[in-house]
Formats: C-alpha cells, sequence, structure tokens
C-alpha cells in the first residue's frame, strides 16, 4: 500500500510541474501589452519570480475554456 500511496505522490508531483512549465511558456508567448493586461511585467512572468506565477496558477484553467 505503501508503493502505492508513493507513486500516487509522485504522479501528482510530476502534474504540478507540467502544468508549472506550461504555464511559463504561456507567459513567455505574451508580449508586454498582454502581460499588463493581466497585471504582471515581464520580470514577475519569469520562472524565478514565484509572486507572479502564483498570481496566474489558474492560467491552464482559463486556456481550457477558450477557443
Amino acid at each position: 500500500m505503501l508503493a502505492v500511496d508513493g507513486l500516487a505522490a509522485l504522479r501528482a508531483l510530476l502534474k504540478k510541474w507540467r502544468n508549472r512549465r506550461r504555464t511559463l511558456r504561456a507567459l513567455a508567448e505574451l508580449d508586454e501589452h498582454q502581460l499588463r493586461d493581466i497585471g504582471l511585467t515581464r520580470d514577475e512572468a519569469s520562472p524565478g519570480h514565484p509572486i507572479g506565477y502564483r498570481a496566474l496558477a489558474g492560467l491552464d484553467e482559463v486556456r481550457r475554456h477558450l477557443p
């Protein structure tokens, strides 16, 4: 049972990492005007700036509903 719990935790961790990479990639594709529209600067949208990432933690959810 411990192995199953470990695998489930690993799967959740990988999913979180993959979502974070996808979000950071989407932020990198935005221009300065688009970033300003969502209240971020280029520096805040960079991988090393945790505040910008936390502000857009739901970006994947928003993107799923776009045409």
